[in-house]
């Protein structure tokens, strides 16, 4: 009976780490949002549920000082796991880039659990990683080579989620993300913003010229 029993024990180890190593993302969905009609931006994206990696490519079509593009992040989990995104983002908008802000917000009381950056895994192609705040993540990158109009830069990084059966494993996160355009152009921006406003106030009959 001893000697039946070693490949029952091999076998219900090899089905428990079996179990422990298929932590998966089971459904994904992505969506990039901003205060600009479209189409400000265009955007495609695909996950591969092998590799657990998702893959997006955005291409920002128009800044402003106070632009500010959302993705959203959402899905759902069978266990704890760890994912990698891999973001190509490509500048449109006529104006050079010399830094990246991605604010992560995070989930309020009661609401479904979010993800988390691993700061550790951030690499990309154009910046370095100038800070990171822990308590409201911000992940603020800058520094040459900057990112004139018509180029791309890639970032990668890992995402951690947390299974909470009470929620059947969902998750769902949103990042604010801003370029930064080139202090140069930064005034040019406001006085350009500051000519259509004062053209459409003309225009309505508010100005008497």
């Amino acid at each position: 009976m001893k000697k039946l029993r070693l490949p029952f024990v091999v076998l219900g180890i090899m089905t428990i780490s079996a179990n422990v190593s298929d932590a998966n993302v089971v459904s994904l969905d992505f969506r990039l949002t901003s205060e600009w009609p479209p189409p400000a931006q265009r955007y495609t994206w695909d996950f591969d549920y092998e590799s657990q990696q998702l893959t997006t490519h955005e291409t920002l079509l128009e800044l402003r000082p106070d632009s500010y593009w959302n993705l959203h992040i959402f899905g759902r989990v069978d266990s704890d796991t760890t994912f990698s995104v891999v973001r190509n983002i490509t500048n449109e908008t006529g104006i050079t880039w010399t830094g990246y802000n991605i604010f992560i917000t995070p989930p309020s009381a009661g609401s479904i659990p979010g993800v988390q950056v691993i700061p550790d895994s951030i690499e990309f192609t154009k910046f370095k990683l100038l800070t990171v705040h822990d308590v409201n993540p911000v992940y603020r990158l800058s520094g040459q080579p900057f990112v004139l109009n018509g180029q791309s830069f890639t970032m990668t990084f890992d995402m951690r989620t947390t299974y909470y059966a009470g929620q059947d494993g969902a998750f769902s996160d949103l990042f604010d993300c801003r370029p930064i355009p080139e202090p140069a152009t930064v005034l040019l921006l406001g006085l350009g913003c500051a000519f259509l406003r004062w053209k459409t106030q003309r225009a309505s009959g508010i100005i008497v010229g």
